[in-house]
């Protein structure tokens, strides 16, 4: 192609880019119709090409025009790519790049970017809808028919993200000529496209709140972002040993999805059982590691950070108590009586209980001391204390059993209580009547 004389034309047509440079081939004068022979270059592999990821790939080719005609009316012949079954690839950005030249016209033929106004009269034509061609007219020069062979070279420059299939195309020349039958020839172009299997994943939900001895639906997103189907091979990961979980979403043995077709979005749902001795605000994290089967085949990992969801364990309040000891106690007006009693937090954070005297004959001598207690959480250190129900006989008070009813429970409201109740059984004093002697 050395010495030919080239006026590149780049063309966008329909998300394809076309480079065309170069000396063409050219037709002759009558209106007698032309044939085109189109073949494959002499070795070449006419197979099905492997792109491995990166370049371009290349096909060569030849076009021959044929004919009687002798007046060296030029007739224009367009090659255009068949691209009726690559609408996903050319929305993917495929850049098509076609050489054509000969050096043995003259002169020289080369395209003419005004590609309808080089011809007139009965060699005047329309050229085809731009959505569908590559518009290479290929010109005549001063040579007796027929004329010499072109050489056909086309380049693509596929993209990754399309499907891991192989992808067939027709390129196509096509004479354009008013008077006669337009010629047009096919050849079948084949490119396999490798697998390139990539993920993305993601939660739902950034934060659940939870309570303790409670189970918590956790869910997670993963999507297919390859070009290729694939199956997913998924762990969950919970910080916490004494924190039980499991999928609830079927996955199939060895923790694997189904297969999972390209931009195909599942969800993977996982139950987590957060156990009665968790604390308030002793948050853990539920994470979801998967990795792809096609990956692994390929020898490859792609990471894809593991997405997570915090469970934070809310707090509920429980201070309860119990007496210690006996909870009736004998006395006669004017005795102090003291009783003992035990307050304890039940509930999963530090909390303040209260104790309250909320029956009972109040006009007498009562108290409660401690009434207020600041515990921290069950089974921390300090979670119980002590306290005393304290009450005096007042003089004159009758034989009978008093009973005096306390509540113990946390200051937070609507909170369970607990009532302890003490009994007072006030004796019959013995008065002796003392007489002196008269």
């Amino acid at each position: 192609m050395d010495g030919i004389k080239r006026l590149p034309l780049l063309m966008s047509l329909a998300g394809f880019t076309l480079l065309v440079g170069g000396a063409l081939l050219a037709g002759t004068a009558s209106a007698a119709p032309v044939d085109l022979q189109w073949a494959w270059r002499p070795g070449e592999d006419p197979t099905c090409r492997f792109w491995p990821g990166s370049g371009q790939v290349q096909w060569n080719l030849t076009l021959l025009m044929t004919g009687t005609d002798s007046s060296l009316i030029t007739t224009p012949t367009y090659i255009y790519v068949d691209d009726a079954s690559l609408q996903a690839p050319r929305a993917d950005g495929w850049t098509f790049i076609l050489t054509a030249g000969n050096s043995n016209t003259n002169p020289p033929s080369y395209d003419d970017q005004s590609s309808n106004t080089f011809v007139s009269g009965n060699a005047s034509y329309s050229p085809p809808a731009p959505s569908t061609t590559m518009d290479l007219a290929l010109y005549s020069g001063t040579h007796v028919p027929p004329a010499p062979p072109s050489n056909i070279t086309v380049f693509l420059l596929p993209k990754l993200e399309s499907e891991n299939k192989s992808w067939k195309f027709n390129l196509t020349p096509q004479t354009h000529r008013t008077g006669v039958t337009n010629t047009i020839k096919r050849i079948e172009l084949c490119i396999s496209i490798p697998a390139n299997p990539r993920f993305d994943m993601g939660n739902k939900t950034d934060v659940i709140q939870a309570a303790a001895d409670s189970n918590v639906t956790v869910d997670f997103w993963l999507k297919n972002i390859g070009n290729t189907p694939d199956l997913y091979n998924c762990t969950v990961h919970v910080p916490r040993d004494d924190w039980i979980y499991f999928f609830v979403t079927a996955l199939n043995p060895g923790n694997y999805t189904n297969t999972i077709n390209i931009s195909q979005n599942i969800t993977i749902r996982v139950r987590v059982y957060v156990p009665p001795t968790a604390k308030a605000r002793e948050n853990s994290t539920v994470s979801l590691e998967c990795h792809s089967f096609k990956a692994a085949g390929l020898g490859r990992d792609p990471f894809v950070y593991p997405p997570y969801t915090r469970i934070e364990v809310i707090q509920y309040y429980y201070v309860c108590g119990e007496i210690v000891g006996p909870s009736t106690k004998e006395g006669v007006p004017g005795d102090h009586l003291a009783y003992d009693f035990k307050i304890t937090n039940r509930g999963n954070g530090p909390d303040r209980g209260v104790a309250t005297i909320v029956t009972g004959n109040l006009t007498w001598e009562v108290l409660l001391t401690p009434d207020n207690f600041n515990l921290p959480a069950l089974n921390d250190p300090g979670f119980e204390e002590t306290g005393q129900f304290l009450v005096t006989i007042p003089i004159g008070t009758r034989i009978l059993v008093y009973d005096y009813n306390v509540n113990i429970s946390s200051v937070v409201p609507l909170t369970p209580i607990c009532t302890l109740r003490f009994h007072v059984k006030v004796n019959q004093v013995y008065i002796p009547f003392v007489t002196t002697p008269g």
